[in-house]
């Protein structure tokens, strides 16, 4: 299970997972292509309706989740005095509460299945601040931090919680740097 799994870093890892054999639902609030290798569900991570009545469709359709990828992210550039409150708010949205709505709709099912992994996509932003990037290395930095204590949270359930920080290698990246 991964949202923005239409392009970037989602696609490649749903495809990585669908290589390796796996099961994948895919999520994103949309797939430009006509196929795609595994089985997608139109939604936005940052509305959490939406992500609940997903989630559950989903973990009913499978007995067991294996993996979540959060995967998300939106980049609203400007001077930090410049952003609108509209960008600040849906930067966090998406970044930070997108990944926490992926969180309260499947730690239980990895609770009761004693065992699992979460991979979430943070950035080097979290901690080396750029100019121009407020909203989104904030953003990060906050998810850094909320997929560290979902680590804590779900220790004992056997479940592996981690966070990674993919540099200059993401579309966003490559529209900024090149």
């Amino acid at each position: 299970m991964g949202d923005r799994a239409g392009k970037g870093i989602g696609y490649a890892t749903a495809l990585a997972f669908v290589d390796a054999g796996a099961r994948v639902f895919g999520f994103d609030r949309e797939f430009t292509q006509e196929n795609y290798p595994f089985a997608t569900e139109v939604m936005d991570v940052a509305d959490a309706a939406q992500v609940a009545q997903v989630c559950q469709r989903v973990l009913q359709k499978t007995p067991r989740l294996d993996v979540l990828v959060n995967a998300a992210g939106i980049l609203r550039m400007g001077a930090t005095d410049a952003l609108s409150v509209d960008d600040w708010q849906q930067t966090f949205a998406v970044n930070v509460g997108g990944a926490f709505n992926l969180f309260s709709q499947t730690m239980a099912q990895f609770r009761r299945q004693q065992g699992g992994a979460i991979v979430t996509v943070a950035s080097d932003a979290a901690h080396t601040p750029r100019i121009g990037m407020s909203a989104y290395g904030a953003s990060k930095a906050a998810l850094k931090s909320l997929a560290l204590t979902v680590g804590l949270e779900l220790a004992a359930a056997g479940c592996a919680v981690m966070w990674c920080r993919p540099v200059r290698l993401t579309p966003i990246c490559s529209a900024l740097y090149g």
